[in-house]
């Protein structure tokens, strides 16, 4: 008798830990401020986009400005005709 409870107070145990995370899970649904950037040239060829960087200011007359920082989704990236980017607000 004593043998099968310690066998189920093992399996008990063990059940809990499997069952029971170790810690909480979230996630970030919400939509995220986006934008897109199509060039048009008048010029033939065309130019190629070698980098770009988005500057953001938190005030009206933006006279302090900082490059959108690169954090999971956020962020601004370019390809040779086009650049898009993605903010968390």
């Amino acid at each position: 008798m004593k043998r099968w409870l310690g066998y189920s107070l093992i399996l008990v145990v063990a059940a809990s830990l499997v069952i029971v995370p170790t810690r909480a899970a979230s996630a970030d649904t919400s939509p995220k401020p986006s934008m897109n950037f199509m060039l048009n040239y008048d010029i033939s060829p065309a130019l190629t986009i070698s980098s770009g960087t988005l500057l953001e200011c938190s005030d009206p007359n933006c006279a302090e400005v900082v490059p959108l920082e690169r954090l999971d989704l956020q962020g601004f990236q370019c390809g040779t005709a086009s650049c898009s980017s993605m903010a968390y607000g």
